[in-house]
């Protein structure tokens, strides 16, 4: 494993510490520098004229601005630094969630393998923040012990810094953390009293004036780099404008959908899996999902190749390596064009056919019930008859050597009946 990790990380480094031309721009950090001096100034974040645009809620400009005194080298240093260490802790407790037991050995070779990632190499070269949130909330949600008093805190900061997070709030409600949801919710509304505080005419430009629901600020839904469901529909119904209504309802449906088989897997003690599909759920159903924005793929492949090991299944092992193939960034992701044919648009669209494959196929094993349960090294299987009986599960502490979920008194007794 880790000779594996140490070939992907010479083939991530080697070919860009000899190219001629910087690997790593970081454009968007240049943003965050100047969203942090502006706030420092009082001055306008959102205007129309303005030579960049910001396109987080204040309170991200009040914590850039904290940093904004720096020389932009300094940021764009500490930015990488501080995305790489995120990419590891992502990488640290997906493997410790999905029961690997070596965890520093796999969460090296999982940070090399993902540092070859379309996601992870995109979000490096633009210096985006994608991959510190995602840390962040990984962090907070995969612990071992959920009942720690702060749980859910830390996901509502990132979601006062990139709304997108949000998503997460439901998560833990429908998972029945509520403690962790109400911290969370908690968390969200003090970003927002402190933006208010600090930068109260942006605030009120932000949450009241529409600018936080303005698309047309963040890019072109018809993108091909939009790899979003509204990306998508853009794309194959000429403009989201014509599609909206149809784009309204595949995004309920999938954001529902998404959200169900995240509970179930969590409930069914795939927590790895769970919050992984969650956080596709999330890329999908926002209106703008960069393909730099697709970094949850990485704890999901983790949970893939746990469930290879655990049942030494070459079908799931080919699913991991078809996946990680998909978002490598070896098929380029092309502008459609007047005539597309029909490998052009799956080419075009693949992030987010990849994503809707991988939540229906979780729920069809879901309701197949042969999704594997790699639980403390048992093969817990906890019988259902249908999706509400599943979500009635109550999980069992993780660290209790047993299933980790129990059905309810009523399945239990069917299947004893079954049984006889």
């Amino acid at each position: 494993m880790a000779l594996t990790g140490l070939a992907a990380l010479g083939a991530y480094l080697v070919p860009r510490l000899l190219a001629a031309r910087p690997q790593w721009p970081m454009w968007d950090v240049n943003v965050y520098w100047w969203g942090g001096r502006q706030a420092l100034r009082g001055a306008s974040l959102y205007a129309a004229h303005e030579p960049r645009s910001f396109t987080y809620p204040p309170f991200a400009a009040v914590i850039f601005g904290l940093v904004s005194g720096w020389p932009e080298i300094v940021l764009k240093i500490t930015m990488i630094g501080l995305s790489i260490v995120a990419l590891a802790a992502l990488a640290r407790v997906s493997a410790r969630a999905a029961g690997f037991g070596r965890p520093p050995e796999a969460a090296f070779a999982v940070t090399a393998l993902a540092l070859l990632s379309q996601p992870v190499v995109y979000t490096l070269h633009l210096g985006e923040i994608n991959l510190i949130v995602d840390g962040v909330i990984a962090a907070d949600l995969l612990r071992r012990h959920g009942d720690a008093w702060w749980q859910g805190i830390p996901t509502g900061v990132a979601a006062g810094i990139k709304l997108t997070p949000l998503i997460f709030v439901a998560y833990l409600l429908v998972t029945r953390r509520i403690r962790a949801a109400a911290a969370a919710v908690l968390a969200f509304a003090g970003t927002i009293v402190a933006g208010l505080a600090v930068l109260p005419g942006q605030s009120r430009s932000f949450w009241l004036r529409g600018v936080f629901g303005d698309q047309s600020r963040i890019g072109n839904s018809y993108n091909p780099a939009n790899q979003s469901l509204a990306g998508m529909m853009a794309r194959l119904g000429g403009g989201l404008p014509a599609i909206r209504t149809w784009w309204i309802a595949a995004v309920l449906v999938v954001g529902l959908g998404g959200l169900i088989i995240a509970a179930i897997l969590h409930r069914l003690g795939q927590r790895l899996a769970g919050l992984a599909c969650c956080g596709l759920t999330s890329v999908l159903v926002s209106p703008i999902s960069w393909t730099h924005h697709w970094v949850w793929v990485i704890p999901l492949l983790v949970a893939m190749a746990a469930a290879a090991r655990e049942r030494r299944s070459p079908g799931w092992a080919l699913a991991a390596v078809a996946l990680y193939m998909a978002f490598s960034g070896l098929d380029p992701l092309p502008w459609p064009g007047r005539h597309p044919d029909l490998l052009a648009d799956l080419a075009g669209n693949l992030y987010v056919i990849s994503g809707l494959i991988i939540l229906a196929t979780a729920g069809l094993l879901i309701w197949a019930k042969r999704i594997p349960y790699y639980l403390d090294g048992s093969n817990c299987h906890p019988p259902f008859r249908s999706w509400s009986s599943a979500l009635r599960f109550a999980p069992v502490p993780v660290s209790s050597g047993r299933c980790r979920t129990t059905a309810p008194r009523e399945e239990h007794h069917a299947t004893e009946e079954t049984k006889t």
